[in-house]
């Protein structure tokens, strides 16, 4: 019951999108010195251009992506339907080197009451941070074998 009643906030909060993201935006802001490097398609990039990201392990995951040679692949819409604005990702990990991208990801839905291209944005990137922030804190687990698939291929190309 819990679970319905924080969906059912979750999609009929009458705040908006873009006012809720504002207050996490000033909360947290991403540590200088290392930068997550992803491949998205033109709007999904402009919107992670413009709005940053913004998870509480992104020092952890940088680095830990760094240490890799792993970048992540965004793939995600910010639309508005029936008075909604609603954001989806998936973000899958990214072999540097060869270009490769893992069978495994992480998707993530948003969506609140509101009908702009603003809180579409908003909601897509709530949905982008919060895959982001998962693949951190599941690394020990799905992607361990995610890694080992991984090395799999990059040993197979060279």
């Amino acid at each position: 019951m819990r679970v319905f009643a924080a969906l059912f906030a979750l999609l009929f909060s009458a705040a908006p999108a873009h006012a809720q993201y504002a207050e996490k935006q000033s909360a947290l802001s991403p540590p200088r010195g290392c930068t997550i490097t992803f491949h998205a398609g033109p709007e999904v990039k402009s919107v992670i251009d413009t709005r940053g990201f913004n998870f509480l392990y992104y020092s952890e995951l940088c680095n830990w992506l760094r240490d890799r040679s792993l970048g992540v692949e965004v793939v995600g819409v910010p639309s508005v339907q029936q008075g909604r604005a609603i954001g989806w990702v998936t973000v899958r990990l990214l072999d540097l080197n060869t270009w490769t991208i893992s069978p495994g990801y992480r998707a993530t839905t948003y969506a609140r009451i509101d009908t702009t291209t603003y809180g579409a944005q908003g909601e897509l990137m709530r949905a982008v941070n919060a895959a982001m922030n998962d693949m951190y804190t599941d690394r020990a687990g799905q992607h361990r074998e995610l890694l080992d698939r991984m090395n799999r291929i990059r040993n197979t190309i060279r």
